[in-house]
């Protein structure tokens, strides 16, 4: 083959049959080199509307086409999906008010993994809390600590502070 010439190509002939993704969409890939017809352009020139809702009930009885009621329904479906994910969003939000509400003034220690009063709370250097019993705790296992002037390690970071760094929270 040459270079720049193009290929012919027979012209395509055209059928009585429907174009299926044209009624679809709206659109049908092929255009104009299609073989099926885009019934919507050449049945609305002067056809007859009982012919032209005779052809849209039978597209529509095979899927090819939304009907006005598909539409509503898909519609409706699809607004009582997000009326009940919203449903789900209002229980999360009440849940979470309502933990919000019992730990009022209330933080976790993450050793004990319990709620307490902020004023049984102490911070280190690194800004982690813990509750007096379990910086106590950790204390009386590590004998040395109990100086004033001995370190102490952050269980979540491991960060070395003083004894004497330790801080009240409120």
């Amino acid at each position: 083959m040459v270079k720049g010439s193009k290929k012919l190509r027979p012209a395509v002939e055209k059928t009585d049959d429907v174009c299926r993704f044209f009624l679809n969409g709206g659109r049908c890939r092929f255009g104009d080199k299609c073989r099926n017809r885009h019934v919507i352009e050449d049945l609305s020139t002067g056809a007859d509307p009982e012919v032209l809702q005779n052809i849209g009930q039978y597209l529509a009885n095979y899927g090819l086409i939304q009907t006005e009621a598909t539409k509503f329904n898909s519609a409706l479906k699809e607004i009582q999906d997000l009326e009940k994910k919203n449903k789900e969003m209002e229980d999360k939000i009440k849940k979470i008010e309502m933990e919000i509400d019992e730990s009022k003034g209330r933080i976790l220690c993450r050793i004990c993994l319990d709620h307490k009063d902020l004023s049984k709370f102490f911070s280190f250097k690194c800004g982690h809390c813990y509750c007096y019993a379990c910086i106590r705790n950790m204390m009386s296992h590590n004998l040395p600590a109990i100086n004033v002037h001995s370190n102490i390690t952050c269980p979540t970071c491991a960060l070395v502070c003083k004894r004497s760094d330790l801080r009240k929270l409120y």
